[in-house]
Formats: C-alpha cells, structure tokens, sequence
C-alpha cells in the first residue's frame, strides 16, 4: 500500500498541475509544488472521479441486487465470476477476485489528509480554513464508513476487538499498516464526524449539476446520523437526523406521483426459447428529462464523485425477488410510485436479456437524502417504542410517494409493528446499492425481531466458470457470520508488506 501511496501521490500532483487555475507556470525539475491556495485545497478534495469503482461487496451482498440464474442459462457467461463470488458471499481468495472499493476510498481518504497537511500554511482567513478542514474531515468518515461497510464486521460489543481498518492522518509513507480494532475505527471517524459537524454553511438552493460535491451543515448532520445508526446509537442518530431535518427539511421532498412518463416508447420483439414476444418500453421522465434530474431538490450530498454509483455503472441491476416481494406488502407496488416508475419493465428485453424482471432506473441512486433522514428519525421514535409517531413520519413521506387512490397511510398496534413498517418502508425508499448498510446493523443489534438471513439462489461454480449442469442451490448469508467482512483485495494485501491482516473466516 505504501508503494501504491508513493506511485499514486506522484501522479495526483502531476494530475493537479495540468490544471491551468493550479499553479500560473509548469514546475520545474528545480521547483516544488505547493498548495497554496483555498482553491488548491477544493481542488485536491473534488479528486478525481472513478466510474469502475463500485465494489460487487456492496452490489449484491445485501441481496436487493440478484444473480438471475435464468438469465445465465439462458446466455451463459451473463456475470463475472468476481460478480458470483460476491453475490454468493464466496470468501476464497482466488486470481479473479477484482474489487477497487478499498484502493480508492483511502485515495479519497490521502486527499483529505493533503488538505490538513497544508492547510495552516495557505493564504485563507481562518473561516475559510475552518470550512475546508470540516469538509475535509466530512469526505474522509465517509470513506471510512464505506469501508467498514464491506470489509470488516458490524458494529456490537462482541466485535469491538476485531479488525477494523488501516487509519491514518498522515500524506507520507511512515505509518503502521496494521489494522485498528473496530473500536479504535470508530473512535477516529467520530472524530472526523464532531469536526465535519462545525460546518455552518447552509443548504439554501437546489443542488445544481456542478454542484456534487458540496458539504453543508445539513449534509454534515444527516451523515453523523448514518455513522450513529451503525453504531446502534439511536439517541444520537434522531439528533443528528432531525437537525438535518431543522436545516433542509420535508417540504424538499419530492412528490414522485407527478413524475410522469416520457414521451419516447420503444417497441419490439425478443425471441426466448423459440417464442417471440413483442414488448413495449414505457420509460419515466426521470429517464431522459435531465432538467427535472439536475433540478431534484432531495438531497443533501451528491457522493458520485466519491463513489461512481449511477445506473449506468453496472451490466444487470436486478432486483432481486425478495426485494421485489416487499413492494407487494403494505398495499402492494400498483399505487407506488416508486416502482411504477422506477422499475422498469421490459427493459431487460430490449437490452436482449431474456428475463422478465424490471430494471432499477432510479436516477440519483447513491445519496444522502432528506427522505432517507426522515425514516431514521421515525426508526429511532419506533425502537424506543413512540410507535405512534414513527408511523406519522412514515406515512408524511408516503404522501409524495404512494398515489392517492392507494393505501397512503399505515397504521401499527405497537413498537414491534411499527419497527416492521419502517424497515420495509426504509427498503423501498432507500433502493438496492443502501441495504447492505441495513442489514449489517439489523442482524448486529440487540433486537433480533429485525434479523435477516440473506439468500440467493444461483448455480455452482468454479474459480473459472459457473457450472449449469448443477442444479440451482439456495446461498445464505445468516445474522453473526463472519462473511459479513469482505476479503480486503489481494493485491492490497501483497503491497501491504505483511502488515495489512486478511479477514479470516
């Protein structure tokens, strides 16, 4: 890793001197390159955006996003065998294991730490600097928490002494590589949460297309309260939630019932097992409208310049069975808008997949949201048993997401109900890429009502290719295994020296 550090440092300063506002001359051998400025600085935290970084960890190990058995019958070869292996929870190391998630977020992570490198030494007043190094702070726990989302286990007291992650402070190269214990982990990312949460500056507009990468003290609360729901601390977690809530709050919810369709359908035929079939694509106006996706006033922080999450960015997003299961649950998917909307039907057929499963198009698919913020309030209300209440904020976002005509509001006898409905509401509305993140800390808390197992079903394989002789077998991911942590990747492992430990199972 500290070779890879040395390589990549090289290349980002080159990268930031090809930057005309950079620097007013190109270097020489002779001279040295310094950030100087507070525009230096927002340089070095905007980094460079990666479209393939997108961990199959994540896609498919909270089970939302499934490997569709028939569709590899059908056409065999369909997925990547790092694609099975992580949708089956495979924890083999093998030569086709292919996952960039840890090798980009501490990129993310050595940006941050350049910013508080050189920040006391740039030419800013001490507001500005104040507002950097919260930024700077706010990016690096959320790579942190990306990476303890897939590669080491749950937060509970049983696994405070188990490893957690390599944490540094530092831009150069004479650090320990050993991993911290999970405690020690969230210690350091809670300090980076109190300092991302001195930010003061506010959410008052929309967020516009340039604007992906602003942090503000909304979007400053509302991951604080992410970094609290994993750590079960639900007191905090509302706190945190609800001033997000104070600062940009429902009234920006969007009212997905008038979404509406696009005027573009597509029309035509796919031949499957020798019948031909003649289909018709209705596409959401979220599709192609790119004023009404660059105008969406939901979010607080647009993270695709930190994590490359677009639909774009995968082959297949199918949802899985189960997922799709949910939306049949309190009053069924044909009033929501959600699905009606953004799962798509015949997609897949015009993209020649011979599946009859609706495609995940939802734009905007990776951020923090105010609905998102919304359910963790009304989680937080359900557990400590103001089931009342959690089911009020519950059905105030179904009012802008389930047509009038259909079942809006919900109702609950009591906490246990109450704590159903939120997570089957959290499901629909967070979508597939934020379950994970969910069932890590369901299965880890002291309430097993909420324990999940996680199931797929799919084909053997070997290190090389899926075997479809074999009889479709169920895969399970149970509440307290092991396999929650990811293998760290190989080769980070190898350039590690023998200091960075793999996950053990």
């Amino acid at each position: 890793m500290k070779k890879f550090l040395k390589i990549y440092f090289l290349a980002f300063i080159l990268i930031l001197n090809a930057c005309d506002d950079f620097l007013s001359e190109r270097p020489t051998k002779s001279s040295s390159i310094v950030p100087s400025t507070i525009a230096d600085m927002e340089t070095i935290l905007v980094g460079i955006w990666r479209s393939d970084n997108v961990s199959p960890y994540l896609i498919f190990g909270g089970g939302d996003i499934e490997l569709n058995a028939e569709l590899e019958r059908r056409l065999p070869g369909s997925y990547p065998i790092y694609f099975v292996q992580a949708g089956t929870w495979e924890r083999e190391i093998s030569g086709t294991n292919k996952d960039y998630m840890w090798m980009y977020r501490y990129q993310n992570i050595f940006r941050s730490n350049m910013v508080f490198y050189y920040i006391d030494n740039i030419s800013a007043t001490a507001e500005q600097k104040q507002y950097v190094k919260s930024k700077a702070s706010f990016r690096r726990a959320y790579s942190y928490m990306e990476l303890l989302n897939i590669y080491t286990l749950p937060y509970n007291q049983a696994n405070l002494n188990e490893p957690g992650l390599v944490l540094t402070d530092k831009i150069g190269f004479d650090y320990s590589l050993v991993r911290a214990s999970l405690k020690e982990t969230y210690e350091f990312i809670e300090k980076d949460i109190k300092e991302a949460l001195k930010i003061t500056v506010e959410l008052n507009a929309k967020f516009g297309q340039g604007s992906s990468y602003r942090v503000t003290n909304a979007s400053a609360n509302a991951l604080a309260a992410r970094f609290y729901l994993m750590k079960h601390d639900y007191t905090n977690a509302k706190k945190c939630a609800q001033a997000a809530l104070d600062k940009y709050g429902v009234s920006n919810i969007m009212n997905y019932n008038q979404i509406g369709y696009s005027s573009r359908v597509d029309n035509s035929t796919i031949t499957i097992d020798g019948k031909v079939i003649n289909f018709q694509v209705k596409y959401p106006n979220t599709q192609f409208n790119y004023d009404l996706t660059n105008q969406w006033t939901e979010d607080y922080f647009i993270s695709s310049t930190m994590t490359g999450f677009s639909a774009s960015s995968l082959i297949d997003i199918i949802p899985s069975k189960s997922h799709i299961a949910n939306f049949e649950t309190d009053g069924g998917s044909e009033y929501d808008a959600r699905w009606k909307y953004f799962y798509v039907k015949n997609y897949f057929y015009l993209n020649n997949k011979p599946i009859d499963v609706p495609a995940y198009l939802k734009p905007r698919n990776y951020c923090i949201t105010v609905p998102e913020m919304l359910l963790t309030v009304a989680e937080c209300e359900a557990r400590a048993g103001d089931f009342n209440k959690a089911i009020q904020l519950v059905n105030q976002l179904r009012a802008k997401r389930v047509d009038p005509a259909g079942m809006v509001n919900l109702t609950a006898a009591n906490k246990d109900e109450a704590i159903a409905i939120v997570i089957r509401e959290r499901r629909r509305e967070t979508g597939p890429f934020n379950r994970l993140f969910d069932i890590r800390r369901y299965n880890s808390n002291d309430y097993a009502a909420d324990d999940i197992t996680v199931e797929q079903e799919f084909y053997s394989y070997s290190a090389l290719s899926v075997d479809l002789s074999s009889p479709v077998k169920k895969y399970q991911l149970k509440p307290g295994d092991r396999k929650y942590a990811a293998l760290i990747p190989a080769d980070d492992i190898l350039a590690g020296n023998g200091e960075i430990k793999q996950n053990t199972y």
